[in-house]
């Protein structure tokens, strides 16, 4: 093949990748989309959890850290419950890019005041140690597909004096694996698989 015919030929490769390059850059979400997207989707589920109990709160208590689910280590002994292992299969809706980036993100946890709007009502706790009020919320870090209108997150709360300690009185915790999808601009929670439930001390 004559040289002047494959320096043509690698030249159109060239182009060819560097187009393909900014399109795959263009798809990417920023990390202001991005940190937008998170800030709104957590604010979504808090205002879910406000209305999911009787006993509604103006201020929330979160998790000073991202949960990734393991809480099995922190069940009082006299409790009764279940954690549940999760079913990739039981959201048929969930995009594999929301689902990768989702375990991406959970390998570690992370500081959830980085991810939550700055004007949210809230007060970050850690059940190990301090003082806390009755009630509080965990989340995952969240995943999302490369549009950002589709979202996955793990979700925990928990009510009792013993959501602090194994020696409190009572208990009630419950996780759910939650998918989200932005509609008219607003995130709608789609669909919904329990992660665990614990009671203590045992109805």
């Amino acid at each position: 093949m004559p040289a002047k015919r494959v320096l043509v030929i690698l030249v159109i490769i060239a182009v060819i990748g560097a187009g393909l390059f900014v399109v795959l850059q263009n798809n990417q979400p920023t990390s202001a989309k991005l940190l937008k997207a998170e800030q709104e989707v957590y604010a979504a589920l808090l205002l879910d959890q406000k209305n999911a109990y009787n006993d509604p709160t103006d201020t929330f208590q979160i998790i000073e850290y991202t949960n990734s689910g393991e809480l099995r280590g922190n069940t009082p002994g006299d409790s009764a419950g279940y954690h549940l292992e999760f079913e990739v299969n039981d959201f048929p809706d969930l995009h594999q890019k929301t689902w990768n980036d989702y375990q991406e993100k959970n390998k570690e946890t992370y500081p959830i005041k980085e991810f939550l709007s700055p004007t949210e009502n809230m007060i970050l706790v850690n059940p190990a140690n301090g003082k806390q009020l009755y009630w509080w919320v965990s989340f995952s870090r969240i995943g999302f597909n490369s549009s950002l209108t589709q979202a996955f997150v793990l979700v925990g709360d928990c009510r009792g004096k013993a959501c602090y300690d194994s020696n409190g009185v009572f208990m009630y915790s419950q996780g759910f694996y939650e998918l989200l999808e932005k509609e008219n601009g607003k995130w709608i929670i789609k669909d919904q698989q329990d992660a665990w439930f614990i009671e203590a001390p045992s109805p």
